[in-house]
């Protein structure tokens, strides 16, 4: 066997006596150090202890009987090297598992300003512990099985530093000795190494991608419309808001300047400038009029803002009579009765492709006349002595729209003179209504786009049916007659004929701007719906949904009335009450849902628990194997510390060892020494005599490193003590 580096024997040796050797050089064979200085017990005197201070400290540890606190888990046996592997596997497992809990947490959240780099060093930091603690876990788990191949095997002394240095130094694992004897462990080391990965790799598991940002709050400034404002309206008193005249929707006649004449009373007698003007302006815009000023002072610039309101207005129902070449027209069905379309011709017969008409819309039939009276001072004065006609001034019926169109099925044949399958006559009849709104203010983008929601029908304005041919001859100057008459509103009943009469005033100016004709060739009109969107100005043809575009029109004209803050029937929506003005309404606040572009917290939640599931999946696999090695062990943990190393060389024979190497003082030895194989297990002593006239080798509880044939590396068994102090038998 080759020779293994001996120091001479110094004169000055503590505790041992100097042997006598025949050998003239430092090159001892192992065999004579072990026969010379193996046994402890010939350098002592007889029956006497080398230390009597440890010997003492054993004796009085020694107990037979554990005390019930000493059966405790302990704080030192909780941070035991044991008990490290699996705490800090089940922690890693716990900062994983709050990692994917708090970006879980954060998906879907809105982003405000720095908060995702924040978020992201938070979840660097969840991940970072977690890759530590899984490191940790198996690291402990690697010290196991070091002490588990040192019981188990030789080594030499080169890869025993190797495996000691292996979580610092990656060039360790270069060791083919290492590699050969500890190839699982060789492994672990290596996926130990690439730890770093799961901090890198969940990094981006946490993104950003476009969302729009939904608040529900209240808005200020928010109005809405409440025609009972025109009933309760007195347009003599001259009302102002923030002082500024109010605008009411109608002009007004009446029978005298003296309010308390028992035969005075108030009577329509138009629609007002203001409420044509902002119906002009919806018509020409094609949508509803607004006030720029209020766009910004409702909505906060940045975000775009819907808001739903509810009022009761008045719309046109329209049914439809008839459809086709050569059809005939149905009755019109109202809840006073029925009755016949008021044309005195077949319209089917004079609209395309069988007449030239594309377009007869008659608005006018049973309409208020004005001026009601033939000979009136002004303002409506009756010249006429009371009593006055029963009738004046009554809303006797509400005309109904009766609309003959030509809705163009598809394009015409350009190499035909004429194409008539590309024509569709339709009879419509549209009703005056009462009608219960759910509109949606919208203010996108510095522009407000409003839209009725939803309507519902109530009842007719006027629940009358016009008589056709039957005059009045009641001293008015309107004929009209309708049935019952008995539903007639009349001026007496003020406040619903005030709220009558704004209604009619809406009504007026969308009749007036749809009654007349289109004549073929050449779109000859004689009528203003063409500066509607009723037509198609292509072919200057009707829409084929024409009865939908005729109730989507009406929306245009009522809510062109919010336009304008300073009509009566303008409200705080939060409180309708109360007429708005030009007031800044920052005080009555209303549910509205404001919106912006955003972005949002976006989890890769796959991504994430694949990196550490698969960190976790090794760690648990490390465990469980340095589990094994700790069970190889004989249940023995035995930590890396500097003691515990120094413990483990108490063996004397390596006291003779030459461990002087070309670098002392940096813990360099020779080569040779470093090829030279050591183990762990239990030193074997002798005892006898120098002479060794008797020799037997028994075991002592005694571990350490050492030469082949003084190490016992048969596994060993915890005694129950070591659960109790954490002293390990090696």
């Amino acid at each position: 066997m080759s020779k293994i580096p001996r120091r001479p024997p110094d004169k000055t040796e503590p505790y041992h006596t100097r042997p006598s050797s025949p050998s003239t050089t430092n090159d001892v064979d192992i065999t004579e150090v072990r026969d010379n200085f193996g046994s402890q017990e010939r350098l002592v005197p007889p029956k006497q202890d080398s230390n009597p201070v440890f010997s003492q400290h054993v004796a009085d540890t020694n107990v037979t009987k554990i005390n019930w606190w000493e059966r405790l888990l302990l704080t030192r046996d909780l941070w035991s090297p044991t008990w490290n592997i699996y705490l800090f596997c089940i922690i890693g497992i716990g900062f994983a598992i709050g990692h994917h809990a708090f970006y879980a947490s954060l998906e879907g959240k809105i982003v405000h300003g720095d908060d995702q780099l924040i978020m992201l060093r938070y979840g660097t930091a969840l991940a970072f512990a977690a890759k530590a603690s899984f490191v940790a876990s198996v690291m402990s788990a690697f010290r196991e099985q070091i002490w588990a191949t040192m019981r188990s095997k030789l080594l030499a002394i080169a890869t025993l530093d190797d495996m000691f240095a292996a979580h610092e130094t990656p060039f360790s694992l270069m060791n083919v000795e290492f590699l050969t004897n500890a190839k699982l462990w060789h492994f672990w080391l290596f996926m130990a190494g690439l730890s770093p990965l799961i901090v890198i790799l969940t990094t981006n598991t946490l993104l950003v991608k476009p969302r729009e940002e939904i608040q529900l709050t209240r808005c200020p400034s928010v109005r809405t419309l409440n025609f009972s404002q025109e009933a309760e309206h007195q347009w003599r008193a001259g009302e102002k808001v923030n002082g500024l005249y109010q605008f009411s929707l109608s002009l007004w006649n009446t029978t005298s300047v003296n309010t308390s004449d028992p035969n005075f009373l108030d009577y329509w007698a138009g629609p007002s400038d203001q409420g044509s003007e902002v119906f002009q302006a919806g018509t020409v815009f094609k949508r509803p009029f607004t006030n720029l000023e209020d766009t910004f002072t409702v909505c906060e610039k940045g975000w775009n803002c819907t808001i739903e309101i509810r009022f009761i207005g008045s719309g046109y129902k329209c049914q439809e009579l008839g459809r086709g070449v050569g059809a005939k027209a149905r009755r019109l069905h109202q809840e006073s009765g029925e009755a016949d379309a008021p044309f005195y011709y077949d319209p089917f017969k004079v609209l395309a492709p069988t007449g030239n008409f594309t377009w007869i819309a008659d608005t006018g039939l049973g309409d208020y006349v004005i001026p009601q009276l033939n000979d009136t001072w002004p303002g409506g004065i009756p010249k006429m002595d009371p009593p006055f006609p029963k009738h004046l001034g009554a809303f006797r019926t509400e005309p109904v729209i009766v609309d003959s169109t030509i809705p163009a099925l598809l394009e015409p044949n350009k190499t035909a003179s004429f194409n008539p399958k590309a024509w569709n006559p339709v009879l419509i009849a549209c009703e005056h209504y009462e009608v219960d709104y759910t509109a949606e203010l919208r203010y996108i983008d510095g522009v407000q786009l409003h839209r009725i929601k939803d309507r519902k029908f109530l009842t007719p304005i006027v629940n009358t049916t016009f008589n056709r041919g039957v005059e009045a001859n009641d001293d008015t100057m309107d004929n009209t007659t309708a049935v019952p008459e008995s539903n007639y509103i009349l001026p007496k009943d003020q406040k619903r004929y005030r709220r009558t009469a704004a209604y009619h005033a809406i009504g007026a100016f969308l009749r007036s701007m749809m009654n007349g004709t289109i004549y073929q060739p050449g779109s000859i009109a004689n009528s203003h719906v063409l500066q509607t969107d009723l037509i198609d100005h292509k072919m200057y043809n009707p829409y084929s949904n024409i009865a939908a575009r005729l109730e989507r029109y009406y929306d245009t004209l009522l809510l062109s009335l919010l336009g304008n803050p300073r009509f009566v029937v303008n409200v705080w929506a939060a409180e309708p009450s109360i007429q708005t003005g030009t007031n800044n309404g920052s005080e009555y606040r209303y549910d509205c849902t404001r919106s912006r572009p955003a972005t949002a917290y976006y989890y890769r939640a796959r991504n994430l628990v694949l990196v550490h599931g698969v960190a976790a999946f090794f760690a648990i696999l490390g465990v469980a194997a340095g589990t094994k090695a700790l069970q190889r062990n004989g249940g023995i943990s035995r930590n890396n510390r500097f003691s515990s190393l120094l413990a483990a060389t108490r063996n004397e024979s390596l006291n003779w060892v030459k461990w002087d190497g070309p670098q002392t003082d940096r813990g360099y030895i020779s080569k040779d020494l470093m090829r030279q194989k050591l183990g762990y297990g239990l030193l074997k002593r002798r005892e006898g005599n120098c002479s060794g006239s008797r020799e037997s080798e028994v075991a002592a509880l005694q571990y350490g490193f050492g030469f082949q044939g003084e190490v016992d590396q048969t596994p060993a068994v915890r005694s129950r003590r070591t659960f109790v102090t954490d002293e390990a038998d090696g």
